[in-house]
């Protein structure tokens, strides 16, 4: 079995109603097999989703918006991918929106395998804050130096989440003769006879096509994926049918690979920004306290105006904010211009060096030949 659950669903918001403009600003569902996952010694909350730093990127969810560190829309690369294990070994760009991670323990008879997982600079934030606060996520976030699993396989041979069989039927009070009845023998399977295998998935929105192909190319009726959200669940499908051999190709169907050092350098600079935002918030809650003292301290008929040494101390505040906000926009301007002089930099390594080598490798292997024809 392979199931998709999900702590938060995004795209759920704008298909519970689609009429409705403000869908989008809706909470989305949630789901799990508590049951099941109980017997198995596996929890999912659905409460919580992750954040990651290292797999965060600046998106906009409209031409007019602009971009911004979304932390739980987790752009996966190698680093939170199992590289050992054949369903996974040759993805390397995912993309999970809001997703729930799983803890506990394998019960006894079954072996677990962590397929995709956060790196350490994650977390896991309140679904409903994340969901309507992106930037509160960033400013509040401090890395756990855990590493959760978001999908994992599990195998043996699994228990019964029923072990006294059968749910009872409710029956109606007048029908006598059906409680007198004695209840028949419990034959119910309590364990699998042979070992099963079962994947469990803390993200649905990956399988939603925005999340997986080109939405501009969508729209002609072409499925040109941008990640290998569906290769991931091609290779799942298919593993579990049985032929292993076809994994290998369907997850060669990433196409585009991640800029792994651009993210790692956006997270560094970020983790910059956050303690400088704290230390400015911190600044403003101690101003606040500071101006509510004076404010007590004055007489009944003059609580409306301020004082002198009031005065000084917002003008102060009002300063420091500006020169704060001046500083945390120069730092953001020098970050994107390192990022794009280090994108650059790999394109043009991409696009001029390797040909250059290749070239400079046949003129060497020529003129190595033609030295060899003389010589003869």
């Amino acid at each position: 079995m392979v199931a998709f659950l999900d702590a938060m669903c995004f795209v759920d918001r704008e298909q519970q109603q689609p009429n409705n403009p403000l869908a989008g600003m809706m909470p989305g569902g949630g789901s799990s097999l508590p049951k099941l996952l109980q017997t198995w010694g596996v929890v999912f909350d659905n409460t919580k989703v992750a954040a990651d730093l290292s797999f965060t990127k600046e998106i906009s969810f409209g031409q007019r918006q602009r971009p911004q560190p979304m932390p739980t829309f987790l752009f996966i690369n190698p680093d939170g991918i199992n590289t050992q294990d054949a369903l996974t070994a040759q993805l390397d760009n995912l993309l999970f929106a809001e997703a729930g991670v799983f803890s506990g323990t394998p019960a006894t008879g079954l072996q677990q395998t962590v397929l995709l997982h956060t790196t350490k600079k994650s977390e896991l934030v309140d679904g409903m804050t994340a969901q309507f606060s992106a930037q509160q996520t960033m400013d509040n976030f401090k890395a756990s130096g855990t590493e959760y699993p978001l999908a994992i396989r599990l195998k043996g041979k699994f228990k019964t989440a029923f072990p006294e069989g059968k749910p009872a039927t409710e029956l109606n009070p007048d029908d006598k003769e059906k409680k007198d009845e004695k209840k028949p023998a419990d034959n119910s399977l309590k364990e699998s006879q042979q070992e099963s295998v079962v994947i469990l998935v803390g993200d649905v929105d990956f399988l939603n096509d925005n999340f997986a192909f080109d939405p501009g190319m969508l729209q002609m009726g072409i499925a040109n994926p941008i990640n290998g959200n569906m290769a991931l669940a091609q290779n799942m499908i298919e593993q579990l049918a049985g032929d292993v051999n076809l994994v290998g190709t369907r997850s060669r169907g990433a196409l585009r690979r991640p800029f792994t050092v651009v993210q790692k350098m956006q997270a560094e600079a970020e983790e910059q920004y956050r303690e400088r935002i704290r230390k400015l918030n911190e600044s403003l809650q101690e101003t606040q306290r500071q101006l509510g003292e004076l404010q007590a301290k004055k007489e009944a008929g003059q609580k409306l105006i301020l004082s002198p040494e009031q005065q000084v101390k917002i003008a102060e505040f009002q300063k420091k904010q500006r020169d704060v906000q001046r500083e945390l926009r120069d730092v953001r301007k020098n970050l994107r211009q390192d990022i794009e002089s280090l994108e650059n930099k790999l394109k043009w390594a991409n696009i001029g060096a390797v040909p250059g080598l290749v070239i400079a490798a046949g003129l060497s292997m020529f003129f190595i030949r033609k030295q060899r024809t003389k010589a003869q």
